[in-house]
């Protein structure tokens, strides 16, 4: 490990780096590798601060202008506009604040972060990130992201000692996450996911919060496992029609089970609906169970609607009804009132008993349908 020298690379507000080394530019990208930083680092919208003036040690030195080294000793300017930078291997002993133009891509592995390490911690405007990409990292203490649009993020074998926290993030084309241990409180606040978010081989070891997040394109936790609860308050999206294609049984689940532990009925109901569409979806539809999914779901969204049930009752009703005249039994008089009549489970006049096969029918309907219609009503109101 080399601890990151100033006089070393820098010149002035100018940076030079080599083609290879600790420091290097090779095309568009500058990487940092095996350098231990003992000061702040900060990539900012116009400037790249990674240590403090000797001098003054109250000042920052702000570095906008990067310059590559060819193997003749001579330099050419590099546009920092369109540099991406990569840290490899390096140690940062104190916070590091990443602001960055929206085209950048900032890539770290093998790093270890033994501060703060905040995306737009002004939180003064949203900040437009291309693309992060994080391996085989360690973050000791906080790891925050505010208000941000980012493109593409992809996390893969790292573990978050401490806070790890995106609050009003929205994550746009690509969000995965892979084997990551989470330690500390692990918060995704108000986030929007235009991107399904993957979360696989991940351990929440503590308090985990989805609060008020929107999820358009569905979301992933099959291969998830939390030792404390998973607040999904207010979550959205995952009823859509893209979500619920991407989103599978044991995710609904999960978050049917969360809700439940919190008391939150209501929410775990619709959770508790979605998990049986999606177990619907999965069996083949001449199968036993595919048929009673299916006469659940049409006669009451699975519990969810009391007028499904009441319009299917008033069907029954009406078909006993044209059933039984269209027979046309001599002593029976026939009226449309009579359709209340017949959707009615105690009602068990002449008529009716006069078929045995539309009475069995109406009253075996009738009385599967009031079930469904109690259940829907009570749904949000049982203790």
């Amino acid at each position: 490990m080399t601890k990151f020298s100033s006089d070393e690379y820098l010149k002035g507000d100018s940076l030079i780096a080599e083609y290879q080394g600790n420091v290097s530019i090779c095309g568009n990208v500058i990487t940092f590798s095996n350098l231990e930083f003992d000061e702040e680092v900060k990539i900012n919208i116009n400037s790249l601060v990674l240590s403090k003036d000797k001098t003054y040690d109250t000042v920052s030195r702000d570095i906008s202008i990067f310059f590559g080294k060819n193997d003749d000793d001579t330099t050419y300017k590099v546009n920092f506009d369109t540099l991406n930078y990569e840290f490899s291997g390096c140690v940062f002993n104190k916070n590091v604040h990443f602001n960055p133009l929206e085209n950048i891509d900032v890539i770290f592995d093998y790093c270890t972060f033994k501060e703060h390490f905040y995306i737009n911690h002004d939180e003064q405007n949203q900040k437009k990130v291309n693309a992060i990409e994080i391996r085989d990292t360690i973050f000791k203490r906080d790891f925050a992201v505010y208000k941000a649009e980012i493109n593409s993020i992809k996390i893969k074998n790292v573990d978050f000692e401490s806070l790890s926290e995106f609050n009003e993030v929205t994550f746009q084309e690509k969000f995965d996450f892979k084997e990551i241990t989470y330690k500390g409180f692990t918060l995704f606040d108000r986030c929007t996911f235009n991107a399904k978010a993957k979360f696989e081989y991940i351990v929440f070891e503590k308090f985990t919060s989805f609060r008020g997040t929107i999820f358009n394109k569905g979301l992933n936790l099959d291969f998830t496992s939390a030792d404390k609860e998973i607040n999904f308050f207010e979550i959205k999206g995952l009823g859509n029609n893209e979500s619920k294609k991407n989103t599978s049984q044991e995710t609904y689940r999960i978050i049917k089970y969360q809700l439940q532990k919190v008391g939150n009925i209501i929410g775990a109901n619709k959770y508790h609906s979605l998990e049986l569409s999606k177990r619907r979806q999965q069996l083949p539809f001449y199968s036993f169970d595919y048929l009673v999914l299916f006469f659940h779901w049409i006669t009451s969204n699975h519990s969810q609607n009391w007028i499904l049930p009441l319009f299917w009752i008033f069907v029954v009703g009406f078909m006993t009804y044209w059933n039984l005249a269209d027979f046309g039994y001599g002593y029976c008089s026939y009226k449309v009132s009579d359709i209340f009549k017949y959707i009615s489970i105690v009602n068990f006049d002449d008529c009716i008993k006069k078929d045995p096969i539309i009475f069995v029918l109406n009253k075996v309907l009738l009385g599967y349908l009031y079930y469904q219609l109690l259940t829907a009503i009570r749904k949000d109101t049982r203790k």
